[in-house]
């Protein structure tokens, strides 16, 4: 039902009883939050929607419980966002991806009265609550019960990743994976690149969507060399699949970050990018434009990231689960693989 079409609620049976909230949002078809809402007389509902409910809250005899309203004001109007990943050396809490994501859902939530509880994904499931009439999770990691027990908290969840048949009652936004991964695979079919190593860690279910687009659309011999997120990490994995004998002509890596690490490791091998191997990796960081030989990456639009997850989160908490989406990727084409 449209916020502008409240039902009068004619014909419902309270028994005699003192109605609740949660009878006045049936009445009206709508969440027992736009009820609370409008019966403060929040800016967040729409004058004309706040006179329909309180009419028929009077109209039914409801008497809004001030103790208990002054209970609920401590934890109305703030939403929980978990980060994920643990902080190391090579994934800092000041990494560019998350605090673009962050300033994007910041951008959002205070715009609408929000405050926002910044936490990771560790501390919320230690804590086994969450002071918040919602919860952001950053990442779905590689861990298939761990946005389970965060919903365990029963609080609405929107999840920043790639949806999946078995996802339960939480929402799924995430870019889209299959899109960026076809983009690379294509790129590179088109240069003539047959051999492709692919360095991150398939278990993840963002890179495992990757992996097979690239494996699809390029059409090519795909190895994978298990990696972490880092730059780090990705010399340390390009270095173990040069020593184990590897020999190819692409190296797709799973982020710009692990893209850059195994682009230093080629070149102390004496191996050069894009001659001998062309380089793709994945996000857009800053950092990928002005790398040595500077590298081809699908961008993720960060900022709008979490602009969205913030966003839907507000519409379940005002109109019930909205609808997932995915946000697009692009390609941008650099030294790595084409040498201008």
């Amino acid at each position: 039902m449209a916020k502008s079409e409240i039902s009068n609620g004619s014909g419902r049976d309270m028994s005699g009883r003192r109605p609740t909230m949660g009878d006045l949002a049936a009445l009206a078809g709508v969440s027992k939050i736009t009820i609370s809402r409008a019966l403060n007389d929040s800016p967040l509902v729409r004058a004309a929607v706040r006179e329909q409910i309180q009419q028929l809250a009077s109209a039914h005899g409801y008497r809004l419980n001030t103790a208990a309203r002054n209970l609920r004001l401590r934890r109305n109007h703030s939403i929980t966002a978990a980060i994920e990943m643990m902080p190391s050396a090579d994934r800092p809490m000041s990494d560019p991806i998350l605090l673009a994501a962050l300033g994007g859902l910041l951008q959002v939530a205070t715009s609408a009265g929000y405050r926002v509880i910044l936490t990771t994904l560790a501390q919320l499931l230690q804590s086994r609550s969450a002071d918040s009439d919602g919860i952001i999770l950053l990442g779905q990691g590689t861990d298939p019960d761990a946005v389970r027990r965060v919903r365990a908290l029963d609080l609405p969840l929107v999840v920043w990743g790639t949806p999946r048949d078995s996802d339960g009652d939480w929402l799924t936004i995430g870019s889209d994976n299959r899109a960026g991964g076809r983009l690379i695979g294509e790129h590179l079919a088109s240069l003539g690149r047959r051999r492709i190593l692919f360095l991150g860690d398939p278990t993840h279910p963002e890179i495992a969507d990757r992996l097979d687009a690239i494996r699809k659309a390029s059409g090519a011999e795909v190895e994978v060399q298990p990696c972490d997120f880092g730059i780090g990490p990705g010399s340390v994995a390009m270095k173990a699949a040069l020593a184990r004998g590897w020999r190819g002509d692409a190296v797709a890596a799973a982020s710009d970050a692990i893209a850059l690490g195994a682009q230093t490791a080629l070149q102390e091998a004496g191996i050069t990018v894009p001659a001998d191997i062309a380089m793709t990796g994945y996000d857009g960081i800053p950092a990928s434009a002005v790398a040595a030989v500077p590298l081809t990456t699908v961008r993720q639009d960060w900022e709008r990231a979490g602009e969205l997850v913030g966003a839907k989160l507000l519409q379940w908490l005002d109109n019930g689960r909205p609808e997932a989406e995915l946000l697009p990727v692009e390609l941008i084409i650099r030294a790595s693989t084409t040498g201008a």
